[in-house]
């Protein structure tokens, strides 16, 4: 095993991979104002991340990014046209293109807001039960999440993270 870092000492019966993943986890934790949580609370995260990442396949993996890349897109083509088309069987075919879209992307509104439900858990912890709270797209929050999706090889947009977080995508099963 090569050397560990001072900071995971204790956790050196894990891989350098993944040691080297929950300390860049632990540093997106770094917000104004707030105590960064414990690199024992990454562990969580760094386990999500992985299960996100999922395939080993790195062309299934580049085919899936084009797909999520091209959805977003569309998406945001979708809502651009659907005011001029209001109140026509277009519109009607719009959403329901739309729904089906979203559908397929949906996994990563529900990885959204895992992820933000284990950041605040730990940003809790180490704040006496405060947490950044802002849902905004230059708030920490938002910025923790665009990152750790990022480890993840997801790539979403700071706008796209805080409409999830804001309610303004749907959450599954909603």
């Amino acid at each position: 095993m090569a050397a560990v870092t001072p900071l995971l000492a204790n956790y050196a019966h894990y891989t350098d991979e993944y040691q080297l993943l929950v300390c860049r986890i632990h540093r997106l934790f770094k917000a104004g104002g707030f105590q960064i949580p414990d690199i024992g609370l990454c562990f969580r995260i760094a386990d999500y991340v992985i299960v996100v990442r999922g395939s080993t396949d790195p062309e299934a993996e580049k085919h899936h990014a084009r797909l999520r890349r091209h959805g977003y897109a569309f998406l945001r083509e979708l809502a651009v046209e659907q005011p001029r088309w209001s109140g026509t069987a277009t519109e009607a075919w719009i959403a329901r293109v739309a729904e089906e879209i979203e559908g397929f992307l949906r996994i990563h509104i529900e990885d959204i807001w895992m992820f933000a439900k284990y950041a605040k858990e730990a940003w809790e912890r180490a704040n006496n039960g405060k947490y950044p709270r802002s849902t905004e797209r230059n708030a920490p929050l938002c910025k923790f999440i665009v990152a750790v999706l990022g480890e993840a090889g997801i790539d979403l947009s700071p706008a796209t993270v805080s409409a999830v977080l804001q309610g303004k995508r749907r959450q599954h099963g909603k």
